[in-house]
């Protein structure tokens, strides 16, 4: 099913109403965001939100997620701004990526655009391979082990994997759309037109339909896994942001959001 922009923005009004908080921004992550949704994949949206100010100043611990269900058309959830301030300081991929969504719904803070700045400048192409290669890991663990593998997964695997030759390659944080991944980084042809193939065949069906064995990608997965685990070894461990830089923009956040609550 379709949704419109204007609908998913309603859908997040609905969280800030039903949560008292504020979405400072919300985005589309996933296949969406990706370039290979299928005719029937759903809709995985993401936001940042920040609360009152009472909220942060306690003693216990409260929670900064909000998981708030899957359906067969949403998968949505968000982080406390105080959490992705955190990741950004060790500039996780996930928050990354998330800030650099090709697909975004709200965007009603400056300070989006702040740490979108600082992701930039503090990247750590360290941090980024071993979430890339581990995410493919996973799945070629959990999902390689049948006689026949779903077009997703097969993306899946492949698309952390160009993520990482993009570091290596071109520097910097790696574009989402896997179609931009292909067209910058170095892929023998037939496995470049297999991909390509495959992405279409995805956009063009559903979400799980088996794509078999495709030995050019399975050689190409294999033959560079360790390529790249090889190169990780030869980078620094990563600096992470100074909080003297984060505190500052957390606090103005919620003195702006206190004296000119979003409407």
């Amino acid at each position: 099913m379709h949704y419109s922009i204007s609908e998913i923005k309603d859908l997040l009004r609905r969280v800030e109403i039903d949560h008292r908080l504020s979405v400072i921004y919300g985005l589309e992550s996933g296949s969406r965001a990706w370039g290979f949704e299928s005719q029937n994949s759903d809709y995985d949206i993401r936001f940042l939100y920040v609360r009152p100010v009472d909220w942060y100043l306690c003693v216990e611990k409260r929670d900064n997620v909000l998981e708030l269900g899957t359906s067969n058309d949403f998968d949505l959830s968000g982080w406390d701004l105080k959490k992705a301030l955190l990741f950004l300081r060790k500039s996780h991929p996930v928050l990354l990526e998330w800030l650099r969504s090709p697909i975004v719904y709200v965007e009603r803070s400056v300070i989006i655009q702040q740490m979108r700045e600082i992701g930039k400048e503090f990247f750590s192409p360290r941090s980024s391979l071993h979430h890339y290669i581990g995410w493919s890991e996973r799945t070629i663990h959990r999902y390689f082990q049948q006689p026949s593998v779903a077009a997703k997964r097969y993306l899946y695997a492949m698309r952390p994997i160009l993520c990482c030759r993009w570091i290596q390659a071109v520097g910097g944080q790696p574009p989402l759309r896997i179609q931009d991944l292909i067209a910058a980084v170095d892929i023998p042809t037939k496995a470049k037109s297999t991909l390509e193939g495959l992405i279409e065949r995805k956009r063009a069906g559903y979400e799980l339909d088996l794509a078999g064995r495709i030995p050019v990608l399975d050689r190409y997965i294999h033959e560079t896994i360790p390529q790249i685990k090889d190169f990780i070894l030869t980078l620094p461990k990563p600096d992470y942001v100074p909080f003297e830089i984060l505190n500052p923009l957390f606090r103005q956040t919620l003195e702006d959001l206190s004296t000119h609550p979003l409407q």
